[in-house]
């Protein structure tokens, strides 16, 4: 009967399977398998990398589009990025001259300056404290806003310079009592 139970058991393989390529520790020194595993690793993450490539060259032929309408160039005139540089820079050039014109004229506004002069005084300077100031000392040399400036082209010009209210009520009488 021995020799039933025994051949009924199958003998242990003598030789041990082949372990995972991926398991293994050998900086790629295993197998042919194990190669090949790195291959496809390496080719996937190329392939991935590629495809991200596209989509943002995608992205950026786009945005060029879209900038380009926006400036109102032609779909020719995209590919040149000096052109859309050059049109930025002026584009960024007006922008910041706009907005300087405007806080010239807020600044007189808030001051009440409308003399053109002045105004162009206070458009020569870049600093906004410095120009703040300036419409500050602008505003107190200006009149007061209720009170006329004086035409010298009005007015007597032959008149007798007076020497008082007592000196002027002895005129008067004197010329009432000669008349």
């Amino acid at each position: 009967m021995a020799d039933a139970t025994s051949s009924a058991v199958p003998a242990a393989p003598t030789t041990a399977p082949a372990a995972d390529p991926a398991a293994t520790t050998d900086d790629g020194k295993g197998g042919k398998s194990a190669v090949l595993a790195d291959l496809a690793a390496e080719r996937d993450k190329r392939q991935a990398l590629e495809a991200q490539v596209a989509t943002l060259t995608q992205n950026q032929q786009t945005q060029t589009a879209a900038l380009a309408k926006a400036f109102g160039l032609k779909p020719e005139e995209t590919s040149d990025v000096s052109a859309l540089a050059s049109q930025v820079t002026a584009l960024q050039e007006h922008f910041a001259a706009s907005e300087h014109q405007n806080l010239v004229l807020t600044v007189a506004n808030a001051h009440g300056i409308s003399d053109t002069e002045a105004i162009a005084d206070l458009s020569s300077v870049k600093d906004e404290q410095a120009m703040r100031r300036l419409a500050g000392r602008i505003q107190a040399t200006a009149a007061a806003p209720g009170a006329p400036r004086p035409d010298l082209s009005q007015g007597g010009k032959d008149a007798p310079v007076s020497a008082g209210p007592a000196a002027d009520f002895a005129n008067f009488m004197q010329r009432a009592l000669n008349n």
